[in-house]
């Protein structure tokens, strides 16, 4: 009895993949028809994404975070708190995600510590 179950899963599981793999090589060879080249389409995904989001740099003094543009420097937002931050940085900024990409590690696990859990 157990047996057959798990021989039920393992052919299920087979079966699955087959049926993927045939809906992704026919979804490639839908592509390719049309004449779309993948790597030139993910590129410029990726360089679109690059252009939305923001590169933040943060900063701590004397207990406050400080949080700056990566790439100009401008200020962004100041607060004790991770929440702080964050209001003020969507106050500031409400049509583009910043993401910090500098920071020094212990400034960082501050940071983090300070995000109270919902």
């Amino acid at each position: 009895m157990l047996e057959s179950f798990i021989l039920g899963i393992c052919v299920g599981m087979f079966l699955f993949y087959v049926m993927m793999r045939i809906v992704i090589w026919t979804t490639l060879r839908q592509i390719e028809r049309r004449g779309i080249q993948i790597e030139d389409l993910v590129q410029k995904m990726k360089e679109k994404a690059q252009v939305l989001v923001i590169p933040a740099r943060l900063e701590e003094h004397q207990g406050e975070f400080f949080l700056y543009r990566a790439d100009t420097g401008e200020f962004i937002a100041q607060g004790t708190t991770a929440q702080e931050i964050t209001e003020r940085t969507d106050r500031r900024i409400h049509d583009r995600p910043v993401m910090v990409i500098e920071a020094d590690l212990a400034v960082m696990e501050r940071y983090r510590a300070t995000k109270t859990v919902v």
